[in-house]
């Protein structure tokens, strides 16, 4: 597999449960410290941006979130 390339103030998706740190796979999150190539501080917020989690977390345990413009958007 590719290695991603994850950037500050990316948003990521959890990959893996972390049941020690109440967090589940699918949980959304953004990279607000770039530690090395390897490492993220990642703070995870409710939709009203009230943070609930800020954990040092691995770049295999993230995945990056792509969104396309709505202009890029195909009709089906």
């Amino acid at each position: 597999m590719k290695a991603q390339h994850l950037e500050l103030l990316d948003a990521v998706v959890l990959d893996k449960d972390l049941p020690s740190l109440g967090l589940r796979r699918g949980t959304i999150g953004t990279i607000v410290e770039v530690i090395n190539t390897d490492t993220f501080w990642v703070e995870f917020a409710a939709p009203n941006g009230e943070s609930y989690a800020m954990e040092f977390l691995k770049a295999s345990q993230l995945l990056k979130v792509h969104q396309l413009p709505k202009t890029e958007i195909k009709r089906f």
